[in-house]
């Protein structure tokens, strides 16, 4: 697994390109905010029935009466080339809106 310091003195990883056991901690580990951003990745493809959810997902209903589901870090590894293509695709089309 790739890790490096960058200029900016921030702690950089290659998420995408890790072993199973280093994945999880490291996924287990993210904030709240990229935790997401890969979440909704994988929901995409899973809804487009491109990819399989194999372990049930985990629900949290919120006070404000939303729910929110939480996949499981397994299932983010095994399709994490199919989320990686999604999360570039998605920084793509935000560099294009930006202009």
């Amino acid at each position: 697994m790739k890790q490096e310091i960058n200029d900016k003195l921030n702690l950089e990883i290659d998420l995408f390109n890790c072993k199973e056991d280093e994945f999880i901690y490291l996924y287990l580990a993210l904030g709240y905010k990229v935790k997401k951003e890969l979440q909704n990745a994988f929901y995409a493809g899973y809804t487009k029935r491109i990819i399989e959810n194999k372990r049930p997902f985990m629900t949290h209903k919120e006070e404000i009466g939303y729910i929110t589901l939480e996949i499981h870090p397994l299932d983010v590894y095994e399709n994490r080339e199919y989320i990686k293509t999604i999360l570039q695709q998605n920084r793509s089309k935000n560099e294009t809106a930006k202009r």
